[in-house]
Order: C-alpha cells, then structure tokens, then sequence
C-alpha cells in the first residue's frame, strides 16, 4: 500500500475493485486510467455526439460508486474539442471521464492494449451529432455511431494525492 502521488508513472495500482495505470501528475492529483474496460454500452441513447450531455456520462457517474470510493475523485476539467478542431462543445468538469484523443495520443506508450474497443469523449465533428472517437483493440483510433453498443467504457480519473492504492506485485 502506498499514496498515489508516490506512485511512479507508468505504474498499474489498484483502488477499490479497479486496476489503474498512473498517467500523469496533476495540479490536484494524479491522472489514473483503468488498465480494463469496467463494461460496454452505447454513447449516447438520445443521439449527440457530445459528452456533456451523453447518457454514458451519466451512467458512468451512476455505478462508478460500486467500484471505487468517489471520495478520492478530484473534479477536472474536460476538453470537448472535436477531432475535427471545433470548439462549440466546449468544456465540461468530471470526478469520471474517459480520454480525449488527444489525451490517448499524449499517454498512449502508457496506455496497454487490452483488446478491447473502448470509446474516447472526442466527438468526430460538431457537424455530423452521430459519430464518436474510439480506441479499436489494436490501438488505432477510429470513429462509430453513438449507438454502438459494444464500445467499452475505460474510466478516467484524477485521484487526491494522499489516495493509498495498492501496488500491483
């Protein structure tokens, strides 16, 4: 057992029934991804391609609680540029997220790949509402419709730093 924050980068670690891999140091904490996908559903029911407003977003929020102890989650702020560069989503805060693309991008040699799809929060573009980034099971990334329903839900998080986690052995 010891604190996140001296958790080297890189490191898998779990907390609660989690396993994470440490991304990065934050202002606030330390940025966390799960190592697995915690379940599959689709993006959003309604049809937007916008993460604010996803019913994932809201599903993830939901049951995260099961896994993990949410008091340990630092709220942190989430770009919703799309693929494309646009800007009119604009940003949301999260205690749970997934990652941007370009957040896969900046981690992505920490990042295992598990075989398994899992979705980003980069809409593919303001224009068309029904197309979403995601992380296929070779690593690329590519683009879906909302309401794929097997598309794995990978949770991100920036953890206190005094979090004790346990180390991987």
């Amino acid at each position: 057992m010891m604190k996140i924050k001296d958790v080297k980068i890189g490191s898998k670690f779990k907390f609660g029934k989690i396993e994470f891999v440490k991304l990065d140091n934050t202002h606030s904490g330390c940025l966390c991804l799960a190592t697995h996908v915690l379940f599959s559903d689709c993006f959003d029911e309604v049809g937007e391609n916008d993460w604010a407003t996803s019913t994932l977003r809201q599903k993830l929020t939901d049951v995260i609680g099961d896994y993990i102890d949410t008091s340990a989650l630092v709220p942190f702020d989430r770009d919703l540029t799309t693929d494309d560069g646009m800007t009119d989503y604009g940003h949301c805060t999260d205690t749970v997220s997934l990652l941007t693309c370009d957040e896969y991008r900046k981690y992505r040699k920490l990042i295992p790949n598990r075989g398994e799809w899992h979705w980003t929060i980069t809409a593919d573009t303001f224009i068309y509402s029904y197309d979403v980034r995601y992380v296929d099971s070779d690593g690329s990334l590519r683009f879906d419709s909302i309401c794929e329903e097997d598309n794995g839900v990978r949770p991100l998080c920036v953890l206190k730093p005094d979090t004790i986690v346990g180390m991987e052995k």
